[in-house]
């Protein structure tokens, strides 16, 4: 749908099914999408498009990607060592409303913490530990990543 609006706004109405939607979604999708864009399922969006203006266009891009959970938070590569339950490599994301531990390269959360759910933390330069939980039963949470910038 993305790559349909997108076509929507560089190109304007759907006329020619023989677009190379490739180039469009490169526009707007991560390159590693690109080489399995679905034609036919892109061009039926196009179509569906029709008569919409540029601008209305850009907005329902936006909203869509608004629509998404997680669409403003911060991603890092990091590894986990804490449960054999998940893979050793995961995404930490962080939003405004807490910090969420995602398969790597997906949008699929395997946990989420939101911030009146941690007691603690304790970073250094390479490692995040993070204790969840009460004051009754908590957890740890130990993360290690190489994308820490020192301030």
């Amino acid at each position: 749908m993305l790559t349909a609006l997108q076509g929507q706004v560089e190109l304007g109405d759907c006329t020619d099914v023989q677009s190379d939607y490739r180039v469009i979604a490169g526009h707007c999708l991560p390159p590693r999408f690109v080489p399995n864009i679905p034609h036919e399922g892109v061009a039926m969006h196009h179509q569906s498009l029709r008569g919409m203006e540029q601008t209305e266009a850009k907005k329902s891009f936006l909203n869509l990607i608004r629509s998404w959970p997680l669409h403003k938070a911060t991603i890092f590569d990091v590894m986990q060592s804490f449960t054999s339950n998940w893979p050793r490599i995961l995404w930490l994301a962080v939003d405004q409303k807490g910090l969420h531990l995602l398969e790597h390269r997906s949008r699929n959360a395997l946990c989420t913490y939101d911030y009146l759910s941690i007691l603690s933390f304790s970073p250094n330069m390479n490692c995040l530990m993070i204790i969840t939980g009460t004051e009754k039963k908590q957890s740890k949470v130990i993360l290690t990543t190489s994308q820490v910038r020192p301030f």
